[in-house]
C-alpha cells in the first residue's frame, strides 16, 4: 500500500489539576498510529471485494449449472430408455408377424400338432404353408365359417394357416418368405392329400407336395 499518511492519536488515562495557568504536568496515556487511507484506495478495496464476490458467485453458478446438466443427461437417458421399452412393447403387441401375434394365433390349438406343405401358385411360386391343428368347430368359430361344412371323410385334420393368421389374415407377397396360401386347410387321414376351401366347398391341392404332419398319423 502506497501514500499512507501516519497519524498519531493519544488518550489520557488520568487527569491533573494545575495551580498555575502555564503549569505542565505528566499524565499516563496511550497513543496509537493510524494510517491514513485516501478515498481512492477505499474505492479500490471495495472494487477488489466486489470482484472476489463476483468470482465466487460465478463459481457457484458454474457448479450448480454443471450439476443441473449432469442431472438432465441422466433424466434424458432414462426417458429415452422408457420410450424405447414402451415402443418395443407396443410394436410387439400391435405389429403383424411378431412373436406375440404367433402365440395369439396358437391359443386353443391342439398342442404340438402341426403340418406343412408346399404348392405351386398361379404365378409359379412355391410357398411353404405352415399350419397348426384345431378342431373343426374351433376353426369354424375363429374364421367365422358358418356356411361351411367339414370335409366329408373320416379322420380328416384341420389346420389354421399360422403365418397368415399372425399377419392379420393378409397375403404378403413382398415378405421373405411370402405369406400366402389358404386361411384354413385340411389333410386326409394318411397325410397324403391337402384340401382348401373354395366358395365354401373343399377342393384338393393338385400341386401339393412335401406334406408333413406332426405327430405322424397312425
Amino acid at each position: 500500500m502506497a501514500d499512507l499518511t501516519p497519524t498519531l492519536l493519544g488518550q489520557a488515562l488520568e487527569s491533573k489539576t494545575s495551580n498555575t495557568q502555564d503549569g505542565v504536568h505528566l499524565v499516563q496515556c496511550f497513543v496509537s498510529i493510524v494510517l491514513g487511507i485516501q478515498s481512492g484506495q477505499i474505492a479500490d478495496a471495495i472494487n477488489n471485494l466486489q470482484e472476489r464476490m463476483q468470482g465466487r458467485f460465478e463459481d457457484v453458478m458454474m457448479k450448480d449449472r454443471s450439476k443441473w446438466l449432469k442431472g438432465l443427461r441422466w433424466k434424458l437417458l432414462i426417458f429415452l430408455i422408457i420410450v424405447g421399452m414402451v415402443s418395443a412393447v407396443l410394436y410387439e403387441f400391435l405389429a403383424p408377424g411378431t412373436w406375440y401375434q404367433y402365440q395369439l394365433c396358437k391359443r386353443g390349438s391342439i398342442k404340438d400338432h402341426t403340418a406343412s406343405f408346399a404348392f405351386t401358385s398361379h404365378d409359379y411360386q412355391n410357398p411353404t404353408i405352415n399350419g397348426i391343428e384345431f378342431t373343426w368347430q374351433r376353426v369354424k368359430k375363429i374364421l367365422d365359417l358358418d356356411g361351411c361344412e367339414p370335409y366329408n371323410a373320416e379322420g380328416v385334420h384341420y389346420y389354421l394357416n399360422l403365418d397368415r393368421c399372425a399377419y392379420g389374415e393378409r397375403i404378403v407377397l413382398d415378405h421373405i418368405p411370402q405369406i400366402r396360401g389358404p386361411q384354413v386347410f385340411a389333410i386326409n387321414s394318411t397325410c397324403s392329400g391337402v384340401f382348401y376351401l373354395n366358395k365354401n366347398k373343399w377342393s384338393p391341392y393338385t400341386s401339393a407336395e412335401h406334406i408333413t404332419c406332426k405327430p405322424t398319423y397312425i
